[in-house]
């Protein structure tokens, strides 16, 4: 024996202990295999000899199974398996075709005494002598065996005993009797109905009278050998049967025989009745085979043709007589419906007179079946989770159940099922309760390891965010300085310098740029590496992607005496959806290489079309240049973080090794992958594929400049960019880097008023108007989120809550640009800051601009009947004549007007349709009061809509009331109205 830890194992080669120890150090899930004994001990690395002898649950159930054969040998739960046999004769009943009449009605005849007789008759109970008189009668009308299911125990009546027993002695007649047991059920003796009938009749019994009630039977019929031994002793339905038959019943071997007919008998010998198969039972026995006794009582005043009629139930027939009513207290609830006592022993009769088709299954079958259960169940509960052996178990039971009865139904083999469903119902008890226990500790081992993994990934995360916090934080403070240095160097350039001083700017500049390079790297590697990379689906036009690379790069380039060429294959499909700046960016990093390593020659960017589908296509992009190439040796450094072909000090290119890593994850992100195929001094050949999705070809797709990160002299241009003065506020705490934003607006011709932080802001556009605000996001007191907050609060008391605001921050992830935009920004710039982009940034959120981009609205008004815009006329009339009241309402009713419209447009876009009902209802009021019907009639269409539930529609409505506003004030000034508001 072998020792482990604690697990114990006998005789294992090493190799072995060493796979099984590893298993057992980690909980499994549950499964069919994994229960297996060696396993299902050892799962939790924690087994002693106690948790062995645990498992001898199922050591206990076979027990139980071999408990359940002599138990069912036995009968200990004959009434349970009685009733057993009752479900499934009912099946029988209902299976087999009903109409089939099986029972021997040519050979069985029913006289009933019923509530008719008892109508008819006009007393009760039945006089002996009255009964005699039913006998002879019987007997004269051919009866060949007479059964009388009377007891006759009622004490008035014993003193005509002489009188029926005369009536007795003529005819072949068995009357029934009890059988007595003590409470050993041992038989003592048998209970004539009185002593006189006894010497005159035969006898036999049909209740059994007992302590202990396992020796009533329903369903079957026992015969006791302590019984048979005495002369006409026999059950009364085999004496009824041997009487018709004339031949004496022999029991022997497990088998009651009388000629021909051969009963088969179980352990107990006892043979099963096999209710007819017949409609409605007791029904049918009535009327084919019963007649009431009334009809036999008196046949003395009838003629020769209603005795002839008699004759014909009765002649050469077995009769049985019995009571066949509520109050005799003689029925029993059977498969075929209520039956009386009488009517149960004329089935018990049919059944002999077929030979009994009901045959009990041997002892070996029993046992077999009981095993192969057993088998199963065991199996069962070693299935996966406790719902799946709950169902299994139930499809086992009732497979189980269906079995036995088929082969009942159409075999009329009667196969135990009591004592194996009660084993089987323990079994799986108690193996499904000893799993559960097993399982419970199982689950909290793995609830434990899963605390435990979910610790370490809530470690991994607050580390990664601290990371991730980190960088933003470095990025925020290099970024500030860098800001600075890259804007005035490019002023710089612009001054009037010697050659020196341009030779020393220009250093400055393009270092502070490579800078500026390396600190986007790094951002996106830690971003992949934290995987918080997610790529935009933007439409763009392939071909003006790789002309913008080509167009940046081809200065250095052409500095170093290379040709750059780009070529694209005719098959590729240009207008495509997906990120085209990272695109660019893997491109410019493979161009940016090849130039860097290549002195003579060229570098060539070739597009072609990997593959394709209907909506997407895998397009190929490989950039070959004539450079130094890489060393076989030396491939396998390439696309890792921080590594280079040549790692030494002394190496002549420099870089920091993150380009092509960065490329290799942005690709695969695209759902491509990225190579290189090179030889050393023969160049080389970097490629990538990449997968998008196709656009229709005449698809409008949006200019893509993909400028740089700031301007180059040459993009610095004095020209004034506005036909008018634009208002701009500067909110920025670092004075370098508003004196970097002052100089480059002033370059673009404009100015800005500075404040130092967002409360200030705030202050500043209650009290002045501007065109659009410039905020930085990290400043003192107040930062520019919660500024913008403020702002766009109605309640704020700015004067314009709907003021452009554009953030310029030196936070560049992802996060920060959400968090502006969620506040209510309306555009995100990463410092340093683009002065090309700042100026496009600007003119795009201009009103000015946007509604120069909205000609189909803004129809010019002379396309219009001036008097629908504005009825001055009516006007007039409704004030009166007077003008000067009409030119001071006019001002108010722009002035209030500007503000419904802002009220109505928040509405809507809260879907806030109450508010939009109220708001379009005000409009149209004051627009019909100042005759102002086009405005009207659109204020009326946008009340409607809300009325109608319908908010798209009222917002698609707005521009339309927004540019018939702009008509009406041309309108009015047209007219002369004077001290109207500014547009």
């Amino acid at each position: 024996m072998i020792k482990i830890g604690r697990i114990f194992i006998i005789s294992d080669p090493e190799s072995t202990l060493k796979r099984r120890y590893n298993q057992n150090k980690t909980p499994q899930k549950p499964g069919l295999f994994k229960k297996a004994w060696f396993l299902s001990i050892c799962h939790s690395g924690n087994f002693d000899m106690k948790k062995l002898l645990k498992r001898y649950e199922i050591l206990f159930v076979i027990l139980l199974f071999l408990l359940s054969v002599p138990a069912e040998y036995y009968e200990i739960f004959s009434l349970l398996e009685d009733q057993t046999i009752f479900f499934r004769h009912l099946m029988r009943s209902d299976i087999i075709n009903r109409k089939e009449m099986t029972f021997s009605y040519d050979k069985i005849a029913l006289v009933t005494i019923d509530e008719a007789f008892f109508s008819e008759y006009g007393k009760s109970p039945l006089r002996r002598r009255d009964l005699a008189k039913i006998v002879t009668n019987l007997n004269r009308l051919g009866a060949k065996v007479i059964c009388v299911d009377l007891l006759l125990d009622f004490p008035d009546a014993y003193g005509e005993d002489p009188i029926l027993a005369r009536a007795l002695e003529q005819n072949n007649v068995i009357m029934a009797s009890q059988a007595l047991f003590d409470n050993n059920n041992r038989f003592v003796r048998i209970n004539y109905p009185t002593r006189i009938l006894r010497d005159v009749t035969g006898s036999g019994y049909v209740n059994l009278i007992s302590s202990s009630s396992v020796s009533t039977f329903l369903g079957r019929v026992r015969i006791y050998p302590e019984i048979t031994m005495r002369e006409h002793e026999w059950p009364i339905a085999v004496q009824v049967v041997s009487e018709y038959l004339e031949i004496k019943p022999i029991l022997q071997k497990g088998m009651l025989t009388m000629g021909s007919l051969s009963v088969p008998l179980n352990q107990f010998n006892d043979f099963y009745i096999d209710f007819s198969a017949i409609p409605e039972g007791h029904r049918f026995l009535h009327q084919f085979a019963g007649i009431t006794a009334a009809e036999v009582l008196d046949i003395s005043d009838l003629s020769e043709y209603e005795i002839s009629e008699l004759k014909v139930w009765f002649q050469d027939k077995i009769v049985i007589i019995g009571e066949t009513f509520g109050l005799s207290n003689d029925w029993f609830d059977t498969p075929m419906g209520m039956l009386y006592g009488a009517e149960v022993v004329a089935d018990t009769v049919n059944t002999l007179l077929k030979g009994a088709p009901l045959e009990p299954a041997s002892l070996a079958v029993e046992t077999g079946i009981s095993f192969l259960f057993l088998f199963s169940i065991v199996l069962c509960s070693f299935m996966c989770t406790p719902w799946r052996q709950v169902l299994i178990a139930a499809i086992l039971f009732t497979g189980f159940v269906f079995m036995c009865s088929l082969v009942y139904v159409h075999h009329g083999i009667v196969i135990s099922m009591t004592y194996n469903l009660i084993a089987g119902f323990s079994a799986f008890f108690i193996l499904s309760l000893s799993s559960y226990f097993r399982e419970k500790k199982l689950r909290i081992a793995q609830h434990e390891e899963k605390e435990n993994a979910e610790r370490k990934r809530r470690a991994a995360q607050a580390e990664s965010e601290a990371k991730s916090l980190f960088l933003a934080n470095m990025s925020h403070e290099i970024r500030t300085p860098l800001n600075a240095i890259i804007g005035m160097s490019a002023l710089l350039l612009e001054s009037s310098l010697n050659e020196e001083q341009q030779d020393q700017a220009e250093t400055v500049y393009s270092s502070s740029q490579s800078l500026l390079a390396l600190l986007n790297d790094i951002l996106d590697y830690s971003k992949i590496e934290a995987g918080m990379i997610e790529l935009e689906r933007i439409d763009f036009n392939l071909e003006n992607v790789i002309r913008n690379v080509t167009d940046m790069m081809d200065a250095g380039a052409k500095g170093k005496g290379i040709e750059l060429i780009h070529r694209n294959h005719r098959d590729v499909p240009l207008l495509l959806r997906g990120d085209s700046n990272r695109l660019r960016q893997i491109i410019t990093n493979l161009v940016s290489n090849a130039i860097k390593f290549t002195e003579t020659g060229e570098v060539m960017i070739r597009v072609t079309l990997e593959n394709e589908s209907d909506t997407h296509a895998t397009l190929r992009f490989s950039v070959t240049d004539t450079g130094v190439g890489i060393p076989r040796d030396r491939m396998d450094r390439l696309f890792k973080s921080f590594s280079q072909t040549d790692s030494s000090t002394s190496r002549r290119y420099g870089g920091t090794g993150l380009g092509l890593a960065i490329s290799k994850q942005l690709a695969e992100l695209m759902g491509g992958e990225i190579a290189v195929e090179s030889q050393a001094s023969k160049g080389s050949t970097f490629w990538f594929t990449a997968c998008f999705e196709k656009l229709p070809e005449n698809h409008e797709v949006s200019p893509d400049t993909g400028r740089g990160f700031f301007l180059t002299p040459a993009e610095i241009s004095p020209s004034k960019p506005f036909a008018r003065n634009i208002r701009i506020l500067l909110a920025e705490d670092n004075e370098i880097n508003q004196k970097v934003a002052l100089m480059v607006l002033e370059k673009f011709g404009l100015s800005a008023d500075v404040v130092f932080n967002g409360k200030a802001a705030v202050e500043r556009l209650g009290i002045t108007p501007y065109d659009v605000v410039l905020m930085d996001v990290r400043m003192p007191e107040m930062d520019g989120v919660e500024a913008t907050r403020v702002i766009r609060d109605p309640e704020s008391g700015v004067l314009d809550p709907d003021i452009p605001i554009i953030a310029m921050t030196a936070d560049a992830m992802k996060e920060d640009y959400e968090r502006c935009i969620r506040a209510g920004m309306n555009d995100y710039l990463s410092k340093p800051i683009n002065g090309a982009e700042l100026l496009s940034t600007i003119k795009r959120h201009l009103k000015l601009e946007v509604r120069e981009h909205k000609p189909e609205i803004r129809a010019s008004v002379s396309e219009c009947q001036v008097s629908e815009i504005f009825d001055k006329a009516e006007f007039l009339n409704r004030m009166g004549g007077n003008e000067a009241l009409c030119e001071k309402f006019i001002p108010m009713f722009i002035e209030n007007f500007q503000d419904r419209i802002q009220k109505l447009r928040t509405a809507i876009d809260e879907n806030n349709l109450g508010q939009i009902i109220m708001e379009a209802h005000s409009i149209k009021g004051a627009c019909a009061n100042i005759s102002a019907h086009r405005l009207r009639d659109v204020a009326c269409q946008i009340e409607l809509g809300g009325e109608e539930g319908d908010s798209v529609k009222a917002g698609s409505l707005m521009d339309k009331l927004e540019a018939e506003f702009d008509k009406f004030q041309e309108v009015v000034r047209d007219s002369g109205v004077q001290g109207l508001p500014c547009k």
